[in-house]
């Protein structure tokens, strides 16, 4: 049970960090553009700090497999999710809102806050896994995500995910932990420093991203509570119960588990308004899954502790 109020305290200071950057929006401290700047600085150089100090560990055989069973889990969890949100959002009458709602089931904040989540609850080896999600949700989200989003396929686009900075890292990664090469102390120091500006920065963000939606507005919709019910508790509660029954790793099914109960990725909002779709109505699934996930995350967490004791 303390690792469900331990989620459960960094949740709140996760919020509060949020609480930061959204009054330093209103207060006009941080604006639209200085919002973009601190986007660029997360996306191409903190998160990608973050993976490499978390593969500077000494290469190790159970690690190494840990990290493929990650990837296998990334895979299931995302087309599980792809599963449900086909099966429970139906896009006959309002095909824009409906590719809206499923890419929001689909992909999660895993960059923005379930990287700092995790490395609050586990340190570098829980980013170590952690890692894979995200790589995943790369791919997948450039790639399925975008047709999803467009209606259409962009070889560019997708090929373009490839090369993306956090992927690359993860790569690089991979590759430094295989064959067990250190960062130099100058290095790996400046490359730590900038690692740990990823918890506060993210959050910041997430807070200006809130404070430019009608937050209110979110709480009056009563089709949102239906698809934030989707994402954030259907999908990882149905990942929770097959992972009850698999012989692994109690971290490693964790990691994955928060990666998974993550409210809707910022990319939803970003990929309605570049493709035309409800932007409105993407800020409001952001808005109610990130405020709602103050219960869902602990809430996961401490039911699959409660049932794996008793399976």
């Amino acid at each position: 049970m303390d690792l469900s109020l331990t989620v459960l305290n960094q949740v709140l200071v996760m919020f509060a960090l949020i609480a930061i950057g959204y009054f330093c929006f209103k207060i006009k401290l941080i604006d639209d553009s200085g919002k973009q700047q601190l986007t660029n600085l997360l996306l191409f150089v903190v998160n990608p700090m973050v993976v490499i100090n978390a593969y500077q560990i000494d290469f190790n055989p159970q690690l190494a497999n840990n990290l493929l069973i990650a990837f296998g889990l990334a895979v299931f969890s995302h087309i599980l999710a792809m599963g449900i949100a086909y099966l429970f959002i139906q896009g006959k009458n309002n095909q824009h809102r409906a590719s809206i709602e499923r890419f929001s089931v689909i992909y999660t904040n895993c960059g923005f806050m379930a990287l700092p989540l995790i490395n609050a609850l586990f340190g570098n080896e829980g980013v170590f896994y952690a890692s894979a999600y995200v790589t995943i949700f790369n791919l997948l989200s450039w790639t399925h995500g975008y047709v999803t989003m467009s209606g259409k396929a962009d070889k560019k686009a997708m090929l373009k995910s490839l090369v993306s900075p956090v992927v690359v890292s993860v790569f690089v990664g991979i590759i430094m932990f295989y064959l067990n090469l250190k960062l130099p102390f100058v290095l790996a120091t400046t490359v730590s420093a900038m690692a740990s500006l990823n918890t506060p920065l993210a959050m910041v963000v997430t807070g200006v991203s809130l404070a430019q939606t009608k937050i209110l507005s979110a709480f009056k919709t009563l089709r949102c509570y239906y698809i934030v019910f989707l994402m954030n508790v259907l999908v990882p509660l149905c990942a929770m119960i097959i992972y009850l029954f698999l012989p692994l790793d109690s971290n490693l099914l964790i990691v994955n588990l928060v990666s998974t109960a993550c409210p809707c990725a910022v990319t939803t909002l970003l990929f309605a308004s570049k493709f035309d779709r409800d932007s409105a109505y993407a800020s409001k699934l952001l808005t109610l899954s990130n405020v709602t996930c103050i219960v869902t995350i602990p809430g996961i967490i401490f039911l699959y502790q409660i049932l794996s004791k008793l399976i």
